[in-house]
């Protein structure tokens, strides 16, 4: 029986944790890290104590040209409960933002 590997995760900062990115290229990468770090920083805004942010990706459907992601996100903030989001889609700048975007949803409501 072969075993998976744990997956790799790349930190950003001190608390920003972006995990299964391994296999895209330095530009996509870029782009990733641009819309989390935007993010993260209206997070911070909004509420106070923001200690954890993980963001895991996963090809699901893998075909050439054709790949659908699926991006789990996880805020953890000092106090109360952490907030979870999911998307998935064929564009991984949409599905990252989307997960961002619902987060943000949940932590104005």
């Amino acid at each position: 029986m072969a075993e998976e590997e744990p997956e790799e995760g790349m930190k950003l900062g001190g608390n920003i944790e972006l995990i299964g990115f391994g296999d895209f290229d330095r530009s996509e990468l870029a782009v990733v890290k641009k819309i989390v770090g935007n993010y993260v920083r209206k997070f911070s805004d909004m509420k106070k104590g923001l200690s954890n942010v993980k963001i895991r990706v996963k090809t699901i459907h893998e075909r050439e040209k054709s790949e659908v992601y699926e991006v789990n996100l996880q805020l953890v903030f000092d106090e109360g409960k952490p907030i979870v989001t999911n998307s998935s889609g064929r564009n991984l700048f949409f599905v990252v933002s989307d997960a961002l975007k619902s987060a943000e949803e949940l932590l104005s409501s």
